[in-house]
């Protein structure tokens, strides 16, 4: 156990030296104060590389230190130098240093802390804040140097809560002041930061280009090369950090050297005779075999390497093209494959609906340069079967009917149309919408005597009934005065026994059994 103690009003400051304690067993608490019962500040096990805090501070004029260790593995155990005051000298290429209890509690008042950081090599090192809190009444100032007369780094009177250091401070000499001052009224949280050798210059191989020349701590640079050209290790990026200690994550950067893109592609139908080289910029020239050539119509075609490792679209060897195709009216053409006339081009023909194909559905462009085959044709389908219309009739039987033709339908006398009038041949090659022929009931309008008939409806036609008690007569009268004038019942369906003078007889030729005598009623007398 070890209390150490300074004069009133000042702090006392650990520097940790050495330290080599066991890890499972061993340690060093240090409290802030005089007694066990204080808050501890630190516990110090292990080696001091694992430490990355090499200064302690305290708040008041007293430090506590115990030092607990069992004596089953032995180790070389620690120095500490301490001092009066807020005051650290750090011997070593990384580590962190904190204002006074960072972390613990604010940090003390009216103090005035100098810290020492030197780089072991003596070559520069570089130092950057993690965390910053300080009140605007305090500051924090950095020289580059081991006093105040060394080069200023800070901005103004020093970093504060208003200016805040924001980027990477570097001391080319190898050491690095930092003094905190504090006032008697005003604290804050504290301030960490951490520091480290810098990184060697970096010697990077012919045409490597860097993003940065910075070595400072942390520093990362990305080397390219030039376009076209790629890393002798294949790798067209190389990226390096500048770690804790002052070592380059990768320290080796290799030569570059022109990309390359392979051999030289081969193409259809064509050759290539010549070539520059097969890296950036290459140039391949090619020639087509007898019978073929270039859609260019150049006799010969180039490619070259590319910046990214690739050969430009080789050029294509084609068959002369093939003459230009007729237009086929009421068809749909489709290219399967090729560019349209170009050896290997296959054309698709299809008859749009209604019309039917005449001659090969596929046309392909042959290496002789002309067509499979002519081109086919589209006709109108035709429509064989005349519909059949009960009790009617299609007018003209005789001619021929194509798709999209009209026939006009009529009905037999006697009988009325039911739809309508044509009907037209569609892409099934049959005709669509065939309207009916209705039986007319004559009796509706017929003019038979009323008195004496009675009417009688037939299918396509009528005829007059003799009334009960009345018997057919045989005298001839006027067409007229029989009802016939309407055209009701057809000249041709009336029979007549005679002729006479200023009277016509009709010809029958369809039916026989209607004749005069049905027409003409008497009424029968008493006796008979």
């Amino acid at each position: 156990m070890y209390v150490i103690s300074a004069r009133k009003g000042y702090t006392v400051s650990l520097d940790v030296q050495e330290l080599d304690l066991n890890a499972d067993s061993d340690f060093l608490l240090i409290r802030d104060g005089e007694s066990a019962h204080d808050k501890p500040i630190a516990k110090l096990t292990g080696t001091i590389e694992s430490k990355p805090s090499r200064v302690i501070i305290s708040t008041g004029n007293k430090l506590y230190l115990y030092f607990s260790t069992s004596l089953a593995q032995p180790a070389k155990g620690f120095s500490i130098r301490y001092v009066e005051g807020c005051t650290a000298v750090v011997n070593a290429a990384n580590g962190t240093v904190t204002s006074p209890a960072y972390n613990l509690s604010p940090y003390p008042n009216n103090q005035e802390c100098y810290f020492v950081i030197k780089n072991p090599s003596g070559k520069p090192l570089s130092m950057r804040f993690v965390d910053f809190d300080v009140h605007r009444s305090d500051l924090v100032q950095v020289f580059d140097g081991p006093s105040t007369s060394g080069v200023r780094l800070h901005a103004g009177n020093g970093f504060t809560d208003s200016n805040a250091p924001k980027i990477t401070l570097t001391a080319s000499s190898g050491k690095m002041l930092l003094k905190f001052i504090t006032d008697a009224l005003y604290n804050g949280k504290g301030w960490s930061a951490e520091f480290s050798a810098d990184c060697p210059e970096l010697k990077p191989g012919i045409g490597a280009i860097a993003s940065s020349r910075d070595t400072a701590f942390g520093t990362v640079i990305n080397f390219t090369c030039p376009v076209g050209q790629e890393f002798a290790t294949g790798k067209n990026r190389i990226t390096t950090v500048c770690q804790n200690g002052g070592n380059w994550s990768i320290s080796y950067i290799p030569d570059c050297q022109e990309v390359y893109c392979g051999p030289v592609p081969q193409i259809d139908n064509g050759f290539s005779f010549k070539t520059t080289n097969v890296t950036y910029r290459g140039i391949a020239t090619y020639q087509c075999y007898a019978g073929f050539a270039f859609g260019s119509g150049l006799a010969t075609e180039t490619i070259s390497c590319l910046a990214d490792g690739t050969w430009e679209r080789q050029p294509a060897c084609m068959a002369s093209q093939c003459p230009p195709l007729p237009e086929v009216a009421h068809a749909n053409v489709t290219v399967l494959n090729g560019g349209g006339r170009s050896y290997g081009t296959i054309i698709s023909y299809e008859c749009i609906p209604g019309y039917v194909r005449t001659g090969r559905p596929i046309l392909i462009c042959m290496s002789n340069g002309q067509w499979s085959s002519p081109v086919p044709s589209c006709s109108r389908k035709q429509c064989y079967k005349i519909p059949e219309v009960q009790n009617g009739y299609v007018v003209d039987k005789t001619r021929e009917y194509y798709y999209g033709d009209e026939a006009r339908v009529q009905c037999y006398k006697g009988y009325r149309l039911i739809g309508s009038h044509t009907v037209k041949c569609n892409e099934q090659q049959d005709f669509s919408n065939v309207p009916v022929c209705e039986d007319i009931d004559e009796c509706q309008t017929s003019q038979c005597d009323a008195s004496s008939t009675e009417c009688m409806n037939a299918a396509g036609s009528f005829h007059c009934k003799c009334k009960t008690g009345y018997t057919s007569s045989m005298e001839c009268r006027p067409v007229v005065d029989l009802g016939l004038s309407n055209g009701g019942i057809s000249d041709d369906s009336v029979t007549v026994s005679s002729t006479a003078s200023g009277y016509e007889k009709g010809v029958s030729t369809q039916l026989s059994f209607l004749s005069l005598s049905s027409l003409c009623c008497e009424l029968l007398t008493w006796p008979f």
